[in-house]
């Protein structure tokens, strides 16, 4: 309400998406719908306005109102307080187009999701002429301008409170251990489904909703492709075996990557690009303190790789930034990434995560990195796809390794919240194969 300013805010929940016919996809509701209301049917609306006898108004469907979920500032407590999850007035949604004008009445700025939705679109629209037309009459405001509310919303999402946190530890901690089980399982001539059966049965095994995202599992030059998602392949004897996954849990999501030798151990050359990697990682995880930048990170994660890179043999150049155009600070000292070598590294080194894998929240503030915070929680995921290239030594050719881990910004440094699987080689050697 206060970072409103006096202007109102209007959300909807997340319609009923099909897959094919009649056949729904499984609900999950609009992250900021649930995150302001803790709502998880669809049908539902929103309003809040501030400064009004009744300012939070919650439109929902005859006989859903049992539907509330434990999300940010509105758990179990403010929803038995009525039956809308808190709501000062809670109305039927068939009554939305009629009574919008009236509820609209007392703020000229309305914040809502603009262009997500052309039937809200116009029924906002037509509300709010009808809303001036009363204010013409009664001397009161009326909204004549729109603003889309992602920027407010990316801005309370951004610094979790403790029950996120709460929330977040553990989506983490079942993704670490779910990927810790499939690489205990992980042999060679197992199927690249196999893993990824296991490591979702991990999820829901312990209390987790479902995948947050489509569950990469590849293997051997499959790895060479950061969003692989077919999943069918072989795993061979000498493959290196990539497990991305990320599990949901009370709405709140995980990212975690992983990559381990199929047989076990991994070759000297592939150990010495993971080692690279993980050193990068380590690296950026170093830098992340409060008041440190963002970019901050992502230089300590590419000047590592870009030493070990030289050290290595793989590309003797002058190295520039490997990725990072939502980083670039954008001033002339600054190092440009060049294609050749984005080709090594073609993703972000960090994302925020929260109720989304890729979180709502600023990366640049007044067109500079942005400053770090507590609160804030991080997915850290450099990574190394090394192609045929004649710069290329042969041993590390058709080679794929990316680490993910998330870290929560504390008062005096950070918290790795994936503690749970193993990282380090000598570590990772012993997992891989222990069960099978």
């Amino acid at each position: 309400m206060h970072a409103l300013g006096g202007g109102f805010a209007f959300l909807q929940a997340a319609p009923l998406r099909y897959r094919s016919l009649d056949t729904p996809y499984r609900y999950r509701q609009e992250s900021n719908f649930f995150y302001l209301t803790g709502w998880e049917s669809p049908g539902a609306a929103a309003l809040f306005r501030p400064g009004t006898a009744q300012p939070y108004v919650l439109f929902c469907s005859s006989g859903s109102s049992s539907q509330i979920g434990s999300a940010h500032g509105c758990g179990s407590a403010s929803g038995q307080r009525c039956g809308g999850a808190g709501a000062d007035l809670v109305l039927p949604i068939s009554e939305l187009a009629e009574r919008m004008p009236d509820l609209l009445q007392g703020a000229a700025v309305l914040h809502c999701p603009l262009g997500v939705d052309p039937e809200i679109d116009q029924l906002l629209f037509a509300a709010s002429r009808a809303a001036r037309a009363q204010a013409r009459r009664n001397g009161m405001e009326a909204p004549d301008t729109f603003v889309d509310i992602s920027r407010i919303m990316g801005c309370l999402r951004q610094i979790k409170d403790s029950s996120e946190i709460l929330l977040l530890r553990t989506s983490a901690s079942i993704t670490a251990r779910a990927i810790a089980r499939a690489m205990a399982r992980t042999r060679p001539g197992i199927k690249e489904y196999h893993i990824e059966a296991i490591v979702e049965s991990g999820f829901r095994q312990r209390g987790a909703s479902g995948p947050a995202f489509p569950t990469v599992v590849a293997a051997g030059r499959n790895t060479l492709i950061p969003h692989y998602q077919q999943n069918h392949s072989p795993v061979e004897a000498g493959d290196l075996v990539l497990v991305d996954a990320g599990c949901e849990y009370g709405g709140y999501s995980s990212d975690l990557c992983r990559t381990f030798p199929a047989s076990g151990r991994f070759t000297p050359r592939q150990a010495e690009l993971y080692r690279l990697v993980l050193e990068a990682q380590q690296a950026g995880m170093d830098s992340a303190v409060p008041g440190a930048r963002l970019a901050d990170l992502h230089d300590a994660i590419v000047g590592r790789l870009e030493r070990g890179l030289k050290d290595l043999g793989i590309c003797r150049s002058a190295l520039s930034a490997l990725a990072g155009p939502v980083f670039q600070r954008g001033s002339a000292g600054y190092r440009a990434g060049s294609a050749r070598l984005e080709s090594f590294l073609p993703h972000m080194t960090a994302h925020w995560i929260g109720l989304d894998v890729h979180d709502l929240g600023a990366y640049h503030v007044d067109g500079r990195s942005r400053l770090l915070e507590p609160g804030m929680v991080l997915a850290l995921e450099p990574g190394l796809y090394l192609g045929d290239g004649p710069e290329i030594p042969a041993g590390f050719r058709g080679l794929g390794i990316r680490i993910e881990d998330e870290i929560l910004i504390t008062n005096d440094g950070c918290e790795l919240l994936s503690s749970m699987c193993p990282r380090a080689v000598d570590d990772v050697e012993r997992m891989v194969g222990s069960e099978t």
